[in-house]
């Protein structure tokens, strides 16, 4: 997971360009569809430990519904980091279609989204970061003819 929010924090820098480029902190909200699972609490350490790597310069703020199928809350979740400024927004959509018109809103106050794990069906991400699940399940297949 630590991996996955590298690629995402250097993403980061790349999207947000030269005209934050003397900036000495980033702000990176992350909605996650909940913590109260623990995939996702893995997903929020590797955050922190990727963040960890810049040496302050990025600022997280993660949050999560209390539920993974409470659209409503992470609708409110991603509206606030709107209204906190926030330089990139990372999404794990509880809903894909359901988070579009969220996203679009973003979209409109010029704020980088990066979509992680659960891609959304609709307005511009940067890009979308997660594992191969296909892949995943052929090593483990693999793994387990073998033993």
């Amino acid at each position: 997971m630590k991996k996955i929010f590298v690629v995402a924090l250097i993403v980061l820098f790349a999207t947000v360009g030269t005209s934050l480029a003397q900036k000495k902190e980033y702000r990176f909200g992350i909605a996650m569809q909940t913590l109260q699972n623990p995939f996702y609490l893995s997903m929020k350490c590797g955050a922190e430990k990727a963040a960890a790597e810049y040496g302050g310069s990025v600022k997280l703020t993660i949050v999560g519904a209390e539920h993974a199928t409470d659209l409503t809350t992470q609708v409110k979740q991603v509206e606030d980091f709107i209204a906190m400024k926030m330089d990139v927004i990372g999404v794990v959509a509880i809903e894909k279609k359901g988070i579009i018109p969220t996203i679009e809103k973003v979209n409109k106050a010029n704020i980088p989204v990066i979509t992680v794990d659960t891609d959304a069906d609709g307005g511009k991400r940067e890009c979308y970061i997660a594992t191969d699940n296909i892949l995943g399940g052929k090593i483990a297949a693999q793994w387990i003819e073998r033993a």
